[in-house]
Formats: C-alpha cells, structure tokens, sequence
C-alpha cells in the first residue's frame, strides 16, 4: 500500500463484503480524457467507460481482461466508477457548491 502511495497519492478501499475488497486510486485528468474521447468515438458503451475507469483504477485485486463485465456482480464496476469519480473530484454540482468559500 506505501508503494502505491507513493506511486499514485491517495489510495482508497471499498469492500461490499469480508470477501469482496477492492483497492483503488483517483482517475487523474489525462486517463479521464483519453477515456471520454473513446465514449465519444463509439469505441466504448457506458458500461465499457465505467468498466475502464475500474480497470485503470483498481490496484488490487488484480482485475485484468474482461474481469469487470464476467467475473464481478452486476453492480460492481458501477459502484466502483461512481467512488472513483466521486474522489476524483466529480461531484455533483450542490456538493460542489459547499466547497466554496467567500475570501
């Protein structure tokens, strides 16, 4: 988890049980970029852009190949993308209007 600190910042995990845990980084703004302009080209549904955020972001447990739409339950890689968004900072707009402050 250090090394992965260290590599990425924040680190964060999501368990839906005592089995089922998930470690995970924040999405940065290339990654968020590269992966709208495939929504926008077709080469991703909305299901393959949440599936990629969570393949791009999940440290742990090791989610490669087709992982995300054969292996999980339904809901996962939904949950997973929305925390990720969430903590990268995509938030809902009356969320986001509480994080200002006059100076």
């Amino acid at each position: 988890i250090d090394a992965w600190k260290n590599q990425f910042g924040d680190v964060f995990t999501s368990g839906f049980s005592e089995e089922e845990i998930y470690i995970w980084r924040t999405l940065n703004r290339l990654e968020y970029k590269r992966l709208q302009q495939a929504l926008a080209a077709q080469e991703l549904t909305d299901d393959g852009f949440q599936e990629q955020i969570c393949q791009t972001c999940v440290l742990w447990p090791s989610t490669e190949g087709t992982y995300w739409s054969t292996s999980s339950k339904a809901g996962t890689a939904t949950t997973i993308a929305e925390q990720i968004l969430q903590r990268s900072n995509f938030l809902a707009p009356n969320v986001a209007a509480f994080l200002v402050a006059k100076l």
